[in-house]
Formats: C-alpha cells, sequence, structure tokens
C-alpha cells in the first residue's frame, strides 16, 4: 500500500493506492472497501470517499 498524494477531494488529506494496482484507490461503498479507477473525471462523491484524514 503505499499513500497517495494529495488526496483526491482536499489537498491537505490523502488517497491510498495499492502498489499492485496503480491507478486504483481505496474507497467505500455501502460500508465496504473497494479498490476500483478513481480519475479527475470520476464523480465528486467517488473523489470524497477516497479521501481521508
Amino acid at each position: 500500500m503505499r499513500r497517495g498524494a494529495p488526496g483526491w477531494a482536499n489537498a491537505k488529506q490523502a488517497s491510498f493506492e495499492p502498489i499492485n494496482i496503480p491507478g486504483n484507490f481505496l474507497h467505500h461503498r455501502d460500508s465496504l472497501l473497494y479498490s476500483e479507477p478513481i480519475l479527475p473525471t470520476s464523480s465528486a462523491l467517488d473523489k470524497v470517499d477516497a479521501t481521508v484524514d
């Protein structure tokens, strides 16, 4: 696991990108954790879900 910098929704926070799956970021949906692509064109909700304090 490596820390993606900056966070997708807030540059002062962090997003996490698995080392073995570049371009995917951890985010939650329906109380489950997923590793999926988060792109500049992704929804604002996806970006917030992929950003942690």
